[in-house]
Parts: C-alpha cells; structure tokens; sequence
C-alpha cells in the first residue's frame, strides 16, 4: 500500500507494536474513478476475503436518533472516514492464509495501477 495513490494506510510511530482484528486504510481510489465497492469486489475476485466498511457512528443510530438520547453532535473527520475506510481482516488461521490475503492485494492494486 506505500506506494499506491489508492491508499492512506494507518501511521505506526517506531518501536510501537500494534494487535489489530482488522488492518485500516484510508481508500482514496474514488479520486481515480474506481468506487470503494469496485476495488473490494476486484480483491475478492483475487481471493481476497471481504473488507469490512465503518460502523455507523453513535449519532447516526436509529435509537439515538429517535429518542434523543445524548447529544448528537456531527463530526467531520469521522463522518469524511466512515464513507472511506477499509478494515481488511487479520484473523487469518495461518501464514498460508495471510499471504493469501497480500498476494489479493497485491494484484488488486497491480490491476488498478495500470489504469492510472
């Protein structure tokens, strides 16, 4: 992803590790005419499991919404991430699995680099 135009991946800082369920990126491939949806379904046609999107944020849930509970203030930057983010899964059973997952990707932004 360091070198694709489609991706913002998640900082690390040095000597920091992390333990993440899903690995997060922001997806910028809208810029360059390929939707969110386009560029999961080109992963997966390569093997890729699914990708998962944002949850709803908290002032966006029905029952808050409906019964008013809280304060439902709008937030820019979540609501600018929630439409872009994408949570690649990291609960693979084992290296085989994982490399699966890379080799996906990796084709997935090889296919769409060609067309930028």
């Amino acid at each position: 992803m360091k070198n694709c135009k489609f991706f913002r991946p998640q900082l690390q800082k040095i000597n920091t590790q992390h333990t993440y369920y899903t690995f997060s990126s922001v997806y910028l491939g809208h810029k360059y005419g390929v939707s969110w949806t386009e560029f999961r379904k080109k992963y997966m046609s390569y093997g890729g499991d699914g990708i998962y999107a944002a949850s709803k944020l908290l002032h966006q849930e029905p029952i808050f919404k409906k019964l008013r509970i809280g304060k439902s203030k709008m937030t820019p930057n979540s609501l600018f991430l929630q439409k872009r983010l994408m949570n690649f899964t990291t609960n693979q059973k084992d290296g085989k699995e994982v490399n699966k997952q890379i080799i996906a990707l990796k084709k997935a932004i090889e296919f769409y680099n060609l067309k930028i």
